[in-house]
């Protein structure tokens, strides 16, 4: 039996009730469909119904909106959830919602720009939070803009390396305007994850990397609306709200049980699961709209760019060519991030690549007082040179990585022992593609007639 109620309130009670429809929809959309991952959808739900109804500031008329917040599902595969969410505050019909995953639909498996209101798509886990602190640079450094990243996380996706090099850089860049949300609900595709519902192993993590931890129970309201407004009044480092949530919340058949990752409900047991969530609902929630009108930050003057011309019968490597173009387009916004007292950003890429091709620094002593304060008679020509230094470090970096240690059954004893002692690769100058060693043979011998060594 449906139940249709329309309801601008933000009180927590309304939050529950909302938490409850997005579960209920979740089951739906995806039952219709035959598949899809309502459990994951049903563990976040109270963590997104508090997040709409009291905090998000989205103009969902105007999803171009510049002052809009940005609300990431890095767990993409919540699909469910996110389209609920959408009807939730009526960006979506229920007819719409209920052509989940059907040919021709734009709410497919994992949410994609298709959708105006998704900014990125995220069916590879690990990606989300990565794109939500390049989108909080954006905002923080570039834009200027005040508005607030949100992105939400499954805890299986915590172990790609990708979302702990994501929060290193947030806290590096500090950014009290990246909120990530983790859903701690301790099951994956496999089995349990691999720390559970430790959550104190996840919040020493996070302190490690500078980055500020909330650990709440997910299915508080109260604590996750004081984890939200701690978050915002938060300042100088990013937030990480780590939420111990249950996988199938709200369905006692399916709570906290394995098997159920990424499968729809039957009909049979969908019925049984809405019933025992209060049935259907058609609650409505005014999300606020944005207060800013603040218009993002543009360079001064730009300057036109000088593309990189080549010849048909040049032989040049495309990650080359492609940082070249690079450096010619935004030229002049390098001269903009240097005025903005963001000279760290550059020298600290720098000296990452120095000493990662464990060159000596002396070789890159020039380039460092460029970004350090000492201004030539052009500046753009300096941050030319120096983005072309980094963009040729990465690119011996990638053919270091390139070099594949050989089967060991080819190689003998005196083989092995060279290449796990002998063997270092430099770059010799910044143009010429030979190797040197340290020991018997003499510089300048060609790499291709050394052993094979792995340095991935």
């Amino acid at each position: 039996m449906a139940v249709t109620e329309t309801v601008t309130s933000t009180d927590l009670e309304f939050a529950r009730q909302l938490g409850q429809q997005l579960r209920v929809d979740s089951i739906r959309c995806s039952t219709a469909a035959g598949s899809g991952h309502p459990t994951s959808s049903m563990s976040a739900a109270d963590l997104i119904a508090v997040l709409i109804a009291r905090y998000l500031q989205y103009d969902w008329s105007k999803p171009k909106d510049p002052n809009n917040d940005h609300l990431i599902y890095s767990k993409g595969h919540a699909s469910p959830l996110c389209y609920a969410m959408f009807k939730a505050v009526g960006a979506i019909t229920d007819a719409e919602l209920m052509t989940f995953r059907r040919f021709g639909s734009r709410l497919q498996g994992h949410p994609t720009p298709v959708i105006p209101w998704v900014d990125v798509a995220t069916g590879s886990l690990g990606q989300g939070l990565p794109i939500g602190v390049g989108v909080a640079l954006a905002g923080q450094y570039l834009d200027k803009l005040p508005y607030h990243v949100w992105v939400l996380c499954g805890d299986s996706e915590l172990a790609e390396g990708s979302i702990w090099e994501a929060i290193d850089k947030a806290a590096h860049y500090q950014l009290a305007n990246l909120t990530a949300i983790w859903d701690i609900n301790r099951l994956g595709q496999r089995g349990e994850t691999e720390y559970g519902w430790s959550l104190d192993t996840y919040r020493r993590r996070v302190e490690a990397f500078g980055c500020h931890p909330i650990v709440i129970d997910g299915h508080d309201l109260a604590s996750i609306d004081r984890a939200f407004g701690e978050a915002l009044s938060n300042t100088g480092k990013p937030t990480v709200i780590i939420a111990k949530t249950v996988k199938g919340k709200g369905f006692s058949e399916i709570e906290n049980k394995d098997g159920w990752h990424g499968r729809a409900l039957p009909p049979d047991m969908a019925e049984r699961a809405i019933k025992e969530l209060g049935g259907i609902r058609n609650l409505k929630v005014k999300t606020q709209k944005p207060e800013r009108s603040a218009a993002p930050k543009k360079p001064a003057a730009a300057v036109e760019p000088v593309m990189p011309t080549y010849k048909k019968e040049d032989k040049v490597a495309t990650r080359k060519a492609y940082g070249d173009a690079l450096v010619a387009e935004h030229v002049d916004h390098l001269e903009e991030l240097l005025h903005d007292g963001r000279r760290e950003a550059l020298r600290h890429l720098i000296e990452h690549q120095e000493a990662r091709l464990r060159q000596d620094r002396a070789s890159h002593r020039d380039h460092l007082l460029l970004t350090t304060g000492q201004r030539p008679h052009s500046l753009a020509a300096a941050l030319l040179e120096a983005r072309k230094d980094v963009i040729s470090s990465l690119d011996v970096s990638l053919r270091t990585r390139r070099i594949q240690r050989q089967p060991e059954r080819v190689l003998n004893a005196q083989a092995r022992e060279k290449s796990a002692s002998f063997w270092d690769v430099r770059e010799a100058h910044a143009s010429d593609r030979f190797w040197t060693r340290t020991g018997d043979v003499a510089a300048g011998e060609p790499y291709a007639s050394r052993p094979s060594v792995d340095h991935a």
